[in-house]
């Protein structure tokens, strides 16, 4: 990062995740933090998750079809068209998720367009649960904004409330949408993030 003012850094999901291990690691660098959905389960599940994949089909269910996934089109017409068909996507609006294909693909040296990262990175990204609790407690000092979708698979009710224990100063919000709710409601979601900003 660079030595400017200190930064209000934004993160959904994983992205909530690394955003939070960066700001407890160097604090003097953010002004706030902002964490949408980020992907957080509880200390015994993590540990579960992380070395008895075995006993959990979802999981690898999760695994086997990231590593399968397409990574190549003629074209981001046919992207959008292969997301459109999917379920994650269904509340995403057009505009919405050709943002997202723009962000996923990138032209390819031989034509057509690809995955801009490798599906076997994502791959082992999905592998592992991070190590997320010690890093939010870091934050109690720092402004923190805590965004759960209304209707997310991965934020229940017991992880949410963990969060509030560890991070008792945080501002907690929750907007109504899936785990895709800031490309779902991203006027919703910047509304409370404003109104978060304008008390700082």
């Amino acid at each position: 990062m660079s030595s400017g003012a200190p930064v209000i850094g934004v993160g959904h999901s994983l992205g909530g995740v690394a955003t939070a291990f960066a700001a407890a690691r160097r604090p003097e660098l953010f002004r706030a933090v902002v964490l949408v959905d980020p992907v957080l389960i509880t200390p015994v599940r993590r540990v579960l998750y992380n070395r008895a994949t075995w006993l959990l089909p979802p999981k690898r269910a999760l695994l086997r079809a990231t590593r399968r996934r397409r990574d190549s089109w003629p074209d981001r017409a046919a992207v959008f068209e292969n997301l459109r068909r999917k379920r994650l996507f269904r509340e995403v609006d057009d505009d919405g998720l050709r943002d997202c294909v723009d962000a996923m693909v990138e032209d390819a040296p031989g034509g057509g367009v690809r995955l801009r990262f490798p599906r076997e990175w994502e791959a082992a990204i999905f592998a592992r649960a991070p190590r997320a609790w010690q890093a939010l407690g870091k934050l109690r000092a720092l402004p923190t904004l805590a965004i759960r979708a209304g209707r997310s698979n991965l934020m229940n009710d017991a992880v949410w409330a963990m969060w509030r224990r560890t991070c008792p100063s945080a501002r907690f919000e929750t907007v109504d949408g899936t785990h895709l709710v800031p490309i779902e409601r991203p006027d919703e979601v910047a509304a409370v993030i404003r109104g978060f900003l304008a008390e700082l």
